[in-house]
């Protein structure tokens, strides 16, 4: 479930009246994602196109081995087609143009951070991996808490790269010195978070340039203010969190998370919380 579409069961929950936003039409994650689709097809015709959900594809131009596995994710390009919907043919051209980008570029010591995925999601893509020409290629990943990995990338200002053990031997790069740089390199990558708070205490962490869950990771998170607070990662650019400093936000958060989960409707199954200064999966 995207963010965008998140939010709107957060503010259902809290009865808020929204009026019509758009005069004219606007399009579902699904239909921004094909028609993205649609112009990747037309800017190059051999392209390899698979649709990993609802508003990410993975990209392959045959005979090109810098542009095997692209992911290519709307999800940004998608918010910011919600604030202006006339923008879409730019937004499209915009994130389309990824798919040509020279990815050495994109293959730098300064661009190593870690993402949070699902391991279903690892486990997918590693066996897309194994389907591939030549010499049988993983992701870089180490499992975080519960259902939750923690994954290698290089980052760029649209799009993420994932790092297998092959290019980061390329660069000189140990797996181990690899996950020491993503830590230092996130905050400079990340950027600002955007945070939406509501009247029960339920917060929704976004933005950070697309990496928001990676936040999670830096030690300061389970020292700081939010240490208190259950979180739940709903899909790879957003968490909701309750505010503990807010009566009733704990329930509020896990009656909310109970039926996200259920309805399979969040990136993850697991709520997080920090013990001992560092994440785990809650157990009660």
């Amino acid at each position: 479930m995207s963010a965008v579409r998140l939010l709107s069961v957060f503010c259902a929950m809290l009865t808020l009246s929204v009026g019509p936003v758009f005069a004219q039409p606007v399009l579902s994650p699904s239909q921004f994602r094909d028609a993205g689709i649609a112009r990747l097809r037309q800017t190059d015709p051999t392209a390899q196109i698979t649709t990993r959900d609802e508003l990410g594809v993975t990209v392959d131009i045959p005979g090109d081995p810098h542009r095997q596995g692209m992911q290519i994710n709307f999800d940004n390009a998608y918010r910011l087609y919600l604030d202006d919907p006339s923008q879409l043919d730019a937004l499209l051209t915009r994130w389309v143009g990824l798919a040509g980008a020279n990815r050495d570029e994109a293959f730098q010591r300064d661009r190593i951070v870690a993402v949070v995925r699902p391991l279903s999601q690892v486990q997918s893509y590693n066996d897309f991996l194994s389907q591939q020409p030549g010499e049988a290629m993983r992701l870089v990943s180490r499992p975080l808490a519960g259902d939750l990995h923690e994954v290698l990338v290089f980052d760029s200002a649209d799009a993420v790269a994932y790092a297998t053990a092959e290019k980061l031997e390329d660069l000189g790069v140990s797996i181990e010195e690899a996950w020491t740089l993503s830590r230092q390199n996130l905050p400079t990558r990340m950027g600002d978070l955007s945070v939406e708070r509501f009247e029960n205490g339920l917060l929704l962490v976004g933005g950070g340039n697309g990496l928001a869950p990676s936040s999670l990771l830096l030690a300061e998170f389970c020292q700081g203010m939010f240490a208190r607070n259950p979180v739940l990662v709903v899909d790879r650019d957003s968490y909701v969190m309750a505010d503990a400093g807010v009566r009733g936000a704990d329930d509020a958060f896990h009656a909310a998370a109970r039926d996200i989960i259920a309805d399979r409707q969040s990136m993850s199954a697991t709520i997080l919380v920090c013990q001992n200064g560092r994440l785990a999966a809650e157990t009660d």
